[in-house]
């Protein structure tokens, strides 16, 4: 039987004044927070944007407002397919979305909005661990993970992890470790939640 083609998943919310970037926002205002975030977006579309001649699926799963202007130009010209995120929580949210596709026997990669470092090369490298792998992470700076992956239905993978926390990473390896997942960690990555991590960004990316 042939293999359905690998999947890589852009998690990210939708453009709302006041519910994107909060943590940016203390500094910054919401207003400035709201066009940070969908700078961050759209940089990661363009950073993802090759994956379409590697022989991946691309999706956009967005927190609800899907029928915004600006995320059905995203999906248009990321010609990806839209989907609403579903759960409680990120954790849930996550598993749904992997379970989507993994219960198919398809490699799947969830990669998170305002993660700039990850680019089309970083998430191939983590399909490819899925290969010898059920789980891939890609640890993130502050103790979490800004990518994560499954090549197998892993339902346990995020119970008890305390999000927002710099506890995820290790909680969830633990979790993985006590279920029997094998895990492959890829270099680690940066996320932008702050105005110093704002300033990195486009020192890096925009200078």
């Amino acid at each position: 039987m042939t293999q359905l083609s690998p999947v890589v998943m852009l998690f990210a919310k939708a453009p709302v004044l006041g519910a994107v970037k909060q943590r940016l926002a203390v500094d910054v205002g919401d207003h400035w927070a709201l066009q940070a975030h969908q700078t961050l977006v759209e940089h990661a579309l363009a950073q993802l944007d090759r994956l379409q001649t590697m022989g991946c699926v691309r999706e956009l799963w967005l927190t609800g407002h899907l029928d915004l202007p600006i995320i059905r130009s995203w999906a248009r010209s990321w010609q990806a397919r839209m989907r609403e995120q579903v759960g409680v929580d990120l954790g849930a949210s996550m598993r749904h979305a992997l379970h989507t596709h993994v219960r198919m026997d398809r490699r799947a990669v969830l990669v998170g909005s305002d993660v700039p470092v990850i680019d089309a090369e970083f998430a191939w490298q983590a399909l490819e661990a899925l290969r010898r792998s059920d789980v891939v992470l890609a640890p993130s700076e502050d103790g979490g993970y800004g990518l994560v992956g499954a090549s197998r239905l892993v339902p346990r993978l995020f119970d008890g992890v305390e999000w927002g926390t710099g506890r995820v990473l290790e909680q969830t390896l633990a979790q993985a470790d006590h279920h029997g997942y094998s895990v492959t960690l890829l270099d680690p990555v940066w996320d932008v939640d702050t105005l110093a991590d704002w300033q990195r960004f486009e020192a890096q990316f925009r200078s």
